[in-house]
């Protein structure tokens, strides 16, 4: 993984099998995190600024992007 130009999706292939998990696209741990962070009372603004979203509604899009079922698993 040296050189000038790194491919993200090599990186996450790589790594992925080193720690003996299935693949997935790194895009998923930030739809994970974000809700996350708002069950800890996190507050948009926040999550918004740890994102790098410039528009509050992209952050609403993370926040949204998981049901309520899974909202109650991290509650718990």
């Amino acid at each position: 993984m040296e050189g000038p130009y790194l491919d993200r999706k090599k990186i996450m292939r790589t790594l992925c099998a080193k720690a003996g998990v299935r693949y997935f696209r790194f895009q998923a741990l930030r739809h994970a995190g974000a809700p996350v962070m708002e069950s800890f009372n996190v507050s948009i603004g926040s999550i918004q600024r740890i994102l790098g979203h410039e528009n509050r509604s992209t952050t609403e899009i993370y926040l949204h992007s998981i049901g309520d079922s899974e909202r109650q698993a991290i509650a718990a």
